[in-house]
C-alpha cells in the first residue's frame, strides 16, 4: 500500500506542474513580468498539490476500511475483494495519469528564475539545427492551415444548409435571371428591417446637438415669457365661429420646423448649451464591432453593387415581408406599361411642378379673399406669406413624385414560385414632397374625422377594434342560428378604379351630412379636392405623366376619400338598386378600407347569386368585388370559425408569410426588442379566444423569435409578462381617437449610438437642477434615430425612377447662354486648406438640392465658400451675381460679393469670374442643412474662410 501511495504521490506531484507555453519563453520579457508569472505558477502548483494530497488521503482511508472489514471474511471472498481493490487502485491510477498526462514537465519552475526550454541535442550540427527548426515551423504551419481549412469546410457546409433552408422558405425569392450567390441569400434572409452597425461621425452628433440647442433655447424663451405650451396656433378669425375654427386647427404634421434662435437668449441657456456641445465633442469614439459575418458582408456588397449598376431590382412583398429579386428590365416594363396606358395616364411635355404651384397659389388667394381659407392655412399649404413672400424652409420644397410597383406574392402558388412567375402588381405613387402633397395633408386633416363619422358602425380601425365588435355580436347571440354563415368581400383594385365624379358626389354627401360647414366652405373643400386629384402627376426617368382617373395610391388624402367612396357606393348606389335589394342578406357589416366582413343569413348559392348581381351592376362603375361565405373565413390577421353558435377567433398567418421578426443582431436600441416580443405575445392573447389556440399561437411566435436570434431568457420574461394579461380587459378598453400631445416633452434626437446616449444622460443628470430652472416641468427625452436598414439601402424606389446621369469630364451644363459654365473650372479632386474634397462629376450647374463650393482665384492661401441651394445651381449663382452692386450696400448680402469688395475691389466688376465653382454633392432637401454643415465642419470654412462672414439679408 505504501508503494502504491508513493507511486501516486510521485506521479501526481510531477504532473501538476504547470506547462509554460513558448509564448512566455521570450528572453526579452521584462524581469517584472517573469517574476509575476513565476509567482502565479508556484501558487497554482501549491493549490494543485494540496488538492491531490486530499484526494490521495481519501482514497487511502477508504482502502484501509475495506481491508479491516475483509479480515472477517472467508478466504475466498477475501481474495476476491483484494483483487477487486487492486484493480480499482490500478484503474484510479490510470485515470489520474491520463488526467495529468498533457501537463508534462517541459519547463522547470523555480522561485527566482524561469529556465528556458531545453535546446536541441548538442550532437546536431548547426545546419541540422536550422533544418530541425524549419521542420517544426513547417509542421506547425501545416497544422494551422489544416485546422483553418477544416473550420472553413464546416462553415461552408453550415452555410449551404442555411441557404437551402432559405430557398425552401418564403424569406427570399429570386425572380431574376441573375445567379444570386449564397452570400446574398444569407444577407437578405436577415430581413428588410435589419440594420447594420454604422459608426456615427462626430459631426452628426454635433449637428444634432445644435438642433437641440435651438429647441432648448426656444423652450426656455417661452418658459420665461410665461407661455409653457408654446401655442403657435393662428388667432381666431372673427368671421368664423369658434366651433368651426376648431375643426380647421392646423395639423402638427404641416407645421414647419422653427429656424434660428430666439432674439432674446438667456445667458445661462447659452452657457449650458455650450457645455453640452463640449461634452459631445470631447466624447471619445470607439469603433463598434460589425453585426455581419464575413459571408453576410460579401452578400451585402454584392447586392449593393448589382442595385447600383441596375442589374437587379430588390423589393419587399406587398404582404408577408418576403424579399423579391427581379431583373430591372422586368420592373421597367411593368412601370412603363402602366404609365403608357392612355386610359389612365397622359404624358406631359414639360415639368409641371411650377405651373401647379402657381395655379394652387392663385386658387388659394381667391379662397382667402372669400374668407373660406385663412391666410395661415394658405401659408401651411404653400409657404406663401401674407406679403407674397415665399418661405425657404425645406418643408415647402416641391420634389418629383415617383411611382413603383408592389408585388402581390400572396396570390402565387408554390408552383408559380418555382417557375419564377412574376406576381401581380399594385402601383403606388410616392407623392411625398410633390406639388399637391401639403394640400393633401391639409385635406386629410379635414376629411379623416368626417370619414369616421360617415362610416360609423361599419369602419374598423384595427384588429382589436374588430375583435371588440365580434365580442359584442357574440353577446347578442348573432351566430346562434345554425344556418348562419360569415363571409368576406374584397373590392378589386379600389384606388385606380375610383371614378372621380362619383367620388366628388360621395364627398359632397359626407360633408353635407356629417358637418355643419357653410355651403361656401364645402364648395371650397370640394374644389380643393378636385384640384388635388386632377393635378396628380408622377415622374419616371425624365418623363412626366398626369393621372386621368382614380385616386393616387400613396396620397395623404387617399385613404379618407376611399373610405367615404366605398360606404357611399354600397349604400347609395348598389344595395339600393331593386335588382339587388331582394338578394341582400348581409347584416352586421364591418370594413377595413376595401375589405368587408359580414354575417350572411342565407345559403352559399344565394350568396353567389347576390355577388353576381352586385358585380353586374358595379362593373358600370368599375366597382367589382370578390369573396366567399362559409363557417370559416379570414379577415385581417384573424381566422374566424363558427362553433356551437359562437364566433371563435384565432391567429391567421398567410401561407406566403416570411414568418420572420426583427433579427436580434440588428443595430436597434435595446428597448426595441423586448417591446416587439411583448407586443406579439399580446397580439396572440388578444386574437385567440380559445386556450388551445392561444397556447399554439404563443408557441409558434416563441419559435419564430428563437429562430431570429432571440435568447430564451428574454423570450420567457416577455412571455410571462404577457400571460398575466386578461383578454377581456384588453377588449373592454375604450377606444378614443385623439392626437398624442407632447407639450411636456422636449425631444433630443440623435443617431443610434449607445455610448453617446450614456454621455448625454449623465450630462442631463448632472445639470438637472439648472435645466428645470430654465424650461420648467418639461422633460427631456433622448430619442435615437435608426440607422440605414436593408430596405432603405437596397430598395432604391426613388433612385430607380431617375435617369442615370453619366459622369462627365467637367460640371458644365453647356446650355446656350449659361453664364455659370464659364466658372465651372474645378477638378474632380481638390485640396483646400489641407482638406481633400471630391466633386461629383455627374452633376452640373443645372442640378438642384446640391452643395457647392466657390474658390477665390486671387487669394493665397485660397479663400473659399461652401453653400447650399434648393433651386438649380445657376439660379442660386444668379442671386450671388446680382449682389455685385455698390448701391444701397447690396454687396453685403452675399459672402462672395463682400469678399471681392473687401479684398479685390479692383476686380469687383468681374463678379463671379473671380471664383472657380464646383458642385460637391446632391442630397434630399431635408438633409441639405446637415450636408452643408458637414463640409463646412471638415474644411473649417466657418473659422478660416468665407463662411465666417455674416451677410445682411
Amino acid at each position: 500500500m505504501d508503494l502504491l501511495s508513493n507511486h501516486f504521490e510521485k506521479d501526481l506531484f510531477s504532473s501538476i506542474r504547470p506547462r509554460i507555453g513558448k509564448t512566455f519563453n521570450s528572453r526579452t520579457l521584462e524581469d517584472k513580468k517573469q517574476n509575476i508569472l513565476d509567482q502565479c505558477r508556484l501558487q497554482l502548483m501549491e493549490l494543485g498539490k494540496e488538492e491531490a494530497i486530499a484526494n490521495l488521503r481519501s482514497t487511502q482511508e477508504d482502502h484501509s476500511k475495506l481491508v479491516q472489514e475483509a479480515h472477517n471474511l472467508p478466504a475466498e471472498q477475501y481474495m476476491d475483494l483484494m483483487n477487486h481493490s487492486y484493480s480499482y487502485e490500478k484503474k484510479l491510477l490510470q485515470e489520474f495519469s491520463k488526467k495529468h498526462q498533457k501537463k508534462v514537465d517541459t519547463h522547470v519552475m523555480r522561485r527566482e528564475k524561469l529556465v528556458p526550454p531545453p535546446a536541441p541535442p548538442s550532437d546536431l550540427k548547426p545546419e541540422k539545427k536550422k533544418k530541425h527548426h524549419r521542420t517544426l515551423k513547417v509542421r506547425r504551419k501545416d497544422r494551422d492551415r489544416k485546422r483553418k481549412e477544416d473550420e472553413k469546410d464546416r462553415k461552408d457546409r453550415e452555410a449551404k444548409i442555411r441557404v437551402s433552408t432559405i430557398k425552401k422558405s418564403n424569406l427570399v425569392h429570386n425572380f431574376s435571371t441573375q445567379e444570386v450567390p449564397d452570400e446574398a441569400y444569407l444577407y437578405l434572409a436577415l430581413g428588410s428591417t435589419f440594420s447594420t452597425v454604422r459608426d456615427v461621425s462626430q459631426h452628426d452628433h454635433m449637428f444634432d446637438t445644435k438642433l437641440f440647442a435651438k429647441k432648448f433655447a426656444w423652450s426656455a424663451f417661452h418658459h420665461t415669457q410665461g407661455n409653457e405650451k408654446d401655442n403657435t396656433a393662428p388667432p381666431l378669425d372673427s368671421a368664423r365661429p369658434p366651433d368651426e375654427f376648431q375643426r380647421w386647427t392646423e395639423p402638427s404634421s404641416m407645421k414647419p420646423a422653427a429656424s434660428g434662435h430666439p432674439t432674446e437668449q438667456n445667458r445661462r441657456v447659452a452657457n449650458l448649451m455650450t457645455d453640452l456641445q463640449n461634452a459631445v465633442e470631447q466624447k471619445q469614439k470607439h469603433k463598434r464591432k460589425s453585426n455581419l459575418t464575413h459571408r453576410e458582408r460579401k452578400g451585402f456588397v454584392w447586392c449593393k453593387k448589382m442595385v447600383r449598376e441596375r442589374k437587379i431590382y430588390i423589393s419587399r412583398a406587398d404582404k408577408g415581408g418576403s424579399i423579391y429579386l427581379f431583373d430591372t428590365n422586368t420592373v421597367d416594363d411593368i412601370i412603363s406599361e402602366t404609365l403608357e396606358n392612355p386610359a389612365k395616364f397622359e404624358e406631359l411635355q414639360q415639368d409641371p411642378r411650377k405651373n401647379i404651384r402657381q395655379d394652387l397659389n392663385t386658387l388659394l388667394d381667391e379662397k382667402v379673399k372669400d374668407n373660406t381659407i385663412l391666410p395661415q392655412e394658405h401659408f401651411l399649404i404653400t409657404g406663401r406669406t401674407e406679403k407674397n413672400g415665399q418661405s425657404h424652409s425645406h418643408d415647402f420644397v416641391v420634389n418629383k413624385p415617383h411611382t413603383y410597383p408592389l408585388f402581390k406574392g400572396h396570390k402565387l402558388s408554390e408552383e408559380d414560385f418555382e417557375n419564377k412567375k412574376i406576381p401581380p402588381t399594385r402601383m403606388v405613387t410616392a407623392s411625398i414632397g410633390g406639388p399637391t402633397y401639403r394640400l393633401g395633408i391639409f385635406l386629410n386633416h379635414v376629411l379623416a374625422p368626417v370619414s369616421l363619422k360617415y362610416c360609423e358602425g361599419e369602419l374598423v380601425q384595427d384588429t382589436t377594434h374588430f375583435l371588440q365588435e365580434i365580442r359584442n355580436l357574440n353577446e347578442q347571440g348573432a351566430f346562434s342560428n345554425p344556418s348562419t354563415r360569415i363571409g368576406t368581400l374584397d373590392v378589386d383594385a379600389l384606388y385606380p378604379n375610383i371614378s372621380r365624379p362619383l367620388a366628388m358626389e360621395a364627398l359632397k354627401d359626407a360633408l353635407t351630412t356629417c358637418t355643419d360647414y357653410p355651403r361656401e366652405v364645402i364648395a371650397t373643400l370640394l374644389e380643393l379636392i378636385k384640384f388635388c386629384l386632377e393635378n396628380s402627376v408622377v415622374h419616371y426617368r425624365g418623363r412626366w405623366f398626369k393621372s386621368l382617373d382614380g385616386v393616387p395610391t400613396g396620397g395623404p388624402e387617399s385613404g379618407s376619400i376611399a373610405n367615404i367612396f366605398v360606404k357611399w357606393m354600397l349604400d347609395k348606389r348598389l344595395l339600393q338598386d331593386p335588382s339587388i335589394t331582394h338578394l341582400d342578406r348581409m347584416t352586421s357589416r364591418k370594413r377595413f378600407l376595401d375589405d368587408l366582413w359580414f354575417i350572411w343569413r342565407s345559403t352559399e348559392r344565394a350568396f353567389e347569386n347576390f355577388k353576381t348581381a352586385l358585380n353586374n351592376l358595379g362593373i358600370h362603375f368599375c366597382f367589382t368585388l370578390k369573396g366567399e361565405v362559409g363557417t370559416t373565413v379570414e379577415f385581417l390577421d384573424v381566422k374566424m370559425e363558427l362553433i356551437e353558435g359562437r364566433a371563435e377567433t384565432s391567429l391567421f398567418i398567410k401561407p406566403t408569410d416570411s414568418e420572420q421578426y426583427l433579427n436580434r443582431r440588428s443595430d436597434h436600441s435595446t428597448h426595441v426588442f423586448p417591446g416587439i416580443i411583448y407586443s406579439q405575445f399580446r397580439r396572440a392573447i388578444t386574437i385567440c379566444s380559445r386556450e388551445d389556440d392561444r397556447a399554439a399561437a404563443i408557441n409558434y411566435i416563441y419559435e419564430k423569435f428563437a429562430s431570429s436570434g432571440y435568447q430564451a431568457e428574454e423570450l420567457d420574461k416577455c412571455k410571462d409578462r404577457a400571460l398575466q394579461l386578461d383578454r377581456e380587459e384588453i377588449l373592454n378598453q375604450h377606444r378614443t381617437v385623439s392626437r398624442r400631445k407632447n407639450d411636456g416633452i422636449l425631444t433630443f434626437v440623435i443617431n443610434h449610438d449607445p455610448g453617446m446616449v450614456r454621455t448625454l444622460k449623465e450630462f442631463l443628470r448632472e445639470n438637472e437642477q439648472a435645466i428645470s430652472q430654465l424650461i420648467g416641468d418639461k422633460r427631456i427625452v433622448i430619442s435615437e434615430r435608426r440607422g440605414p436598414n436593408t430596405a432603405s439601402t437596397l430598395f432604391a424606389k426613388s433612385t430607380f425612377s431617375q435617369l442615370v446621369n453619366p459622369r462627365g469630364t467637367d460640371q458644365r451644363c453647356r446650355a446656350r447662354g449659361c453664364l455659370t459654365c464659364e466658372a465651372m473650372n474645378l477638378d474632380r479632386k481638390l485640396i483646400v486648406r489641407d482638406t481633400t474634397i471630391k466633386l461629383d462629376f455627374s452633376l452640373n450647374c443645372k442640378s438642384d438640392n446640391c452643395i457647392y463650393i466657390a474658390i477665390c482665384k486671387h487669394c493665397v492661401p485660397c479663400e473659399f465658400y461652401v453653400g447650399q441651394t434648393i433651386n438649380p445651381l445657376h439660379t442660386r449663382l444668379n442671386n450671388h451675381r446680382a449682389c455685385f452692386k455698390l448701391s444701397n450696400f447690396k454687396y453685403e448680402q452675399s459672402a462672395l460679393s463682400f469678399h471681392v469688395f473687401d479684398k479685390h475691389i479692383d476686380k469687383f466688376s468681374d463678379k463671379l469670374n473671380n471664383f472657380n465653382l464646383g458642385v460637391i454633392t446632391s442630397t434630399s432637401p431635408k438633409d441639405l442643412n446637415r450636408t452643408e454643415d458637414f463640409y463646412i465642419y471638415i474644411s473649417k470654412a466657418d473659422l478660416i474662410s468665407l463662411n465666417r462672414i455674416k451677410v445682411v439679408s
